[in-house]
Parts: C-alpha cells; structure tokens; sequence
C-alpha cells in the first residue's frame, strides 16, 4: 500500500484540481488543531517517541494496535493524553468559528482524569481484563489560558510514568472498593490519584529519566524469560 507524501496531489477521474489540493493541505486541514481529542492523543504518541529517541517513520503508527510504541529492546508504551481545553469546548459545532472563553467556562474546567486505561473484553467482565502494554506514559497539556496554549510548546506538557503492575495494583484497589456494585465499563486515573503514585515531569526530566525506566523494565523482562 503506497505511503502519501506532503506534496502528493488529488489526481485522477479526468478532474485537474490546481489550488491546495495536496496531502499537505489535507493535513493542514484535518490536524493542525492539536486540542482536538483524537489528534491530541495522536501527537502525544508521536511527541513522547521523539522525546524518547524513538524512530517515527512514515505509516509507523499502527492503528488499533495494543500499545502505541514499542522500544528497540521490546518493551510495550502505552501514551495517554488529557489536557484542560479541547477545541469543541470553545468552537461553534457549525460555522466552525471560535470565542473567546467566558467566566463560567473556566469555571466548568473539567478535573483531568486520564480515561480508557483498559476497558471490558469482548467475554467477560473487566476485573478479567489485562493491561497490555508494560510502561504507560501520560502526558498533561496544562496551559490553562487559551491564549497562550500551544501544543508543540514542550513548557505546556507535564509528563509522567506507572510500570503496569503498579496501574493492575491501583486496579485491583478500585475493583474491591465496588464490592457487590457492577464495576465501571472502563478503568481511569485521575491527575490527583496519579500524582500520588508518580513524579511530575518536565520534558526535560522525561528525556532523562523515560530511557532509563524503559531500560530497567526491559531488563527486568529478560531475567523473566
């Protein structure tokens, strides 16, 4: 299956489009707004590998996968992304247009909660569920003035890390905490819950100390097998 490049044009069906009818220009159009959710979660996968030294050739994001990187030394990364602002709640679902926020909508900031960690199997509940992969990276966009937010700045992302065992043990809590009561479809960490059990990151700190815990989980898989 062909890989587009930037300067690939529409062609084809007798039809000549000459004006911005390039790959480039699809990309600019469907991904230059990095607050959307789903782009978002997409460019934290893609900034945690560059900032881990991993390579990022074009196509190497494989969709639906179990984890989103894989190290040289094979170990499994997991990126989870969450910021305080995504564009839909700033951006008329019509025209398009943007406004500035209001009082009351940095009032409803939602609380930052890191969702989908793993969800129910297709048999079966979700206590039955497993984590895939073996380090699992956060990432916080935490500017909060829409006038200052950039996501390629690396000043406004906060980074953070929980070997698997550790997030299967803070499940494992949440699940007996439930008792008789059906557990939630789906496993999520709050920044407050997650905060107790890691260390806040500067991309600068995450550079340093992510190849060294890559490293060590890596070494600790070797001693398994």
């Amino acid at each position: 299956m062909r890989l587009s490049e930037p300067e690939d044009m529409l062609t084809g069906g007798g039809i000549e489009l000459r004006d911005h009818a390039s790959v480039l220009d699809f990309w600019r159009w469907s991904y230059s707004i990095l607050s959307n959710d789903p782009t978002k979660g997409e460019f934290a996968e893609w900034m945690v590998a560059k900032l881990l030294g991993m390579p990022t050739p074009p196509g190497g994001r494989i969709e639906g996968a179990n984890w989103d990187l894989l190290s040289s030394d094979g170990v499994r990364i997991e990126v989870k992304a969450a910021a305080y602002w995504q564009a839909w709640k700033l951006r008329d679902q019509v025209d398009g247009s943007w406004r500035a926020p209001t009082q009351l909508d940095f009032e409803k900031l939602t609380k930052i909660k890191f969702a989908g960690l793993h969800r129910r199997p297709s048999t079966g509940t979700i206590a039955n569920a497993d984590f895939k992969a073996d380090l699992y990276i956060f990432c916080l966009q935490h500017e909060k003035d829409t006038t200052k937010w950039n996501g390629v700045d690396l000043s406004q992302w906060a980074f953070f890390a929980l070997e698997a065992d550790k997030l299967k043990e803070l499940k494992n809590r949440r699940d007996a905490a439930y008792a008789s009561k059906p557990l939630p479809k789906s496993f999520d960490l709050s920044l407050l819950e997650l905060e107790k059990h890691t260390r806040r990151m500067t991309a600068k700190e995450f550079c340093v100390a992510g190849p060294k815990l890559i490293s060590m989980i890596a070494s600790g898989k070797q001693q398994l097998s």
